[in-house]
């Protein structure tokens, strides 16, 4: 089932150092993902000046600042405005999902979901995202 995603890459946001361990090793060896970590939105802003991932997922419960007002921040920028957003997060309340969708997110995880459920989810939304362009110019 899974697959080899080699030409995206992914930014995980958020402060919890375990949780980011536990998604890179589900997402670099079952789907061969490149993974970038960042442990708040300061670290995941300063990422994105230099790099532009094919996917963001972000945390809704971070100290610094909450990943719905980052989020709203990423769709405000024009480079960041339409990179595909996972939301990650332990809550399941209606406001916050039906918030989240009005902020165009691709897709939502719960943390506490099985790793082969995370696995299949990820499998799908990447499957989705267009490849990237990985050719060159020779000059």
């Amino acid at each position: 089932m899974s697959g080899e995603f080699w030409q995206h890459d992914i930014l995980i946001v958020d402060d919890n150092k375990a949780f980011r361990t536990y998604l890179r090793t589900i997402l670099e060896k079952k789907l061969k993902l490149s993974v970038h970590e960042a442990s708040d939105p300061r670290e995941a802003f300063d990422f994105l000046k230099t790099k532009i991932p094919s996917l963001i997922v972000l945390d809704m419960e971070m100290p610094y600042m909450d990943g719905l007002t980052a989020l709203r921040i990423l769709r405000q920028e024009p480079l960041t405005k339409n990179i595909p957003v996972v939301a990650c997060t332990v809550l399941t309340n209606k406001e916050l999902i039906v918030e989240l969708a009005e902020l165009h997110i691709t897709d939502y995880i719960l943390k506490d979901n099985t790793p082969d459920n995370i696995l299949k989810k990820f499998e799908k939304i990447i499957s989705s995202l267009p490849d990237k362009d990985v050719s060159f110019k020779m000059l």
